[in-house]
C-alpha cells in the first residue's frame, strides 16, 4: 500500500487507490479522476491525480523567465482564472502555477508539456486562428 504526505492535503496520509466514474474529481486540477490516484486515507474526499501529486511546489520555467512559480490554491470565491500560457480557464478552488511577483498563471499540465520548437502566429484582424489551433484570439495578438 503506497502511501504519501502531500502539502494540498496537511494532516492527513494520501493512499494510492484505483479510481473509475464521471463521480471522481482531482482536488487539484479538477479534472475526472480515471486509474491509479492518491486518496486521503482518514475517510476524507479528498483525491489527486499521481501527476499531479508530483508536481514540485515552485519551479522555473521557460514561459515565465522572470521569476519563479509557485503552486497555490486558486480562492473559491474567484470565478475567473486564466491560464497565461494556454489561455484557458482554471476553475475556483484548483491549483495553480503562479508567480507571486506579477501575478502571471499557468496550469500546472502547461508546465508539464515538455519543451518544444514553436512558430509565432499573428492572428488576423477577424480573431481567427484557425492555422495554428482552430480556436479564436484576439485580433492582433501573437500567440506560439
Amino acid at each position: 500500500e503506497d502511501t504519501i504526505s502531500h502539502f494540498s492535503h496537511p494532516g492527513h496520509e494520501l493512499v494510492k487507490r484505483h479510481y473509475t466514474g464521471p463521480s471522481f474529481l482531482c482536488d487539484m486540477c479538477w479534472e475526472h479522476l480515471s486509474g491509479p490516484a492518491y486518496g486521503c486515507g482518514a475517510g476524507c474526499d479528498f483525491c489527486i491525480h499521481e501527476s499531479c501529486a508530483a508536481d514540485p511546489q515552485t519551479l522555473s520555467s521557460e514561459a515565465h523567465h522572470a521569476h519563479p512559480l509557485v503552486l497555490v490554491q486558486t480562492r473559491r470565491d474567484v470565478v475567473a482564472h486564466i491560464c497565461d500560457v494556454c489561455v484557458g480557464d482554471c476553475a475556483a478552488g484548483c491549483f495553480l502555477y503562479r508567480c507571486p511577483a506579477c501575478g502571471f498563471d499557468m496550469h500546472p499540465r502547461c508546465a508539464r508539456h515538455s519543451e518544444h520548437d514553436l512558430t509565432l502566429v499573428v492572428v488576423a484582424d477577424d480573431g481567427r486562428c484557425a492555422a495554428a489551433c482552430g480556436g479564436s484570439v484576439g485580433a492582433g495578438r501573437a500567440w506560439y
